[in-house]
């Protein structure tokens, strides 16, 4: 007489394939949860650089001089205005700031990339990111001086 049933080592495999299955289908669950999050938090970094470089090129369009102290802080001079200083500090902050008094004297943006550096040459202030956190090679980004265009002295 045969018996109907299922033998011990059909039924264990039929256990082991739905754990795996439930362990792979849990990371997939929690691997798409992860997403918008990354998402979200690489738009607002993108948006955070984009409106600091366009500030500093303002800044540098308006300049009559640029003087780099060290590869992370740059001085704009102006003329008839106090100088504004950029620099990245250690946690990878970048801070504008100018003189006390004015308005808007300081402003930060976390976040930067702390490989962050800053160059002159001749009236263009070049920024270069590379190094550690920065996916493949990477431009380095020209800002000009209006005196670069009018041919005026450096």
């Amino acid at each position: 007489m045969k018996s109907r049933g299922f033998t011990l080592i059909e039924v264990l495999s039929v256990v082991l394939l739905l754990g795996v299955f439930t362990l792979i289908s849990s990371q997939v669950f929690i691997a798409c949860l992860r997403v918008p999050v990354d998402t979200a938090r690489t738009g607002a970094a993108v948006t955070r650089f984009d409106a600091a470089v366009h500030l500093l090129g303002r800044d540098v369009w308006g300049g009559s001089a640029l003087r780099v102290v060290d590869p992370h802080t740059v001085v704009i001079d102006r003329s008839n205005a106090p100088a504004i200083t950029w620099r990245l500090e250690d946690g990878g902050t970048l801070v504008r700031s100018m003189p006390d008094g004015l308005p808007l004297s300081v402003r930060r943006w976390p976040g930067m990339p702390a490989s962050l550096s800053f160059k002159v040459e001749a009236a263009v202030l070049v920024l270069n990111i590379s190094g550690p956190g920065v996916d493949g090679p990477s431009q380095p980004i020209r800002i000009p001086r209006a005196l670069a265009f009018s041919g005026g002295q450096p």
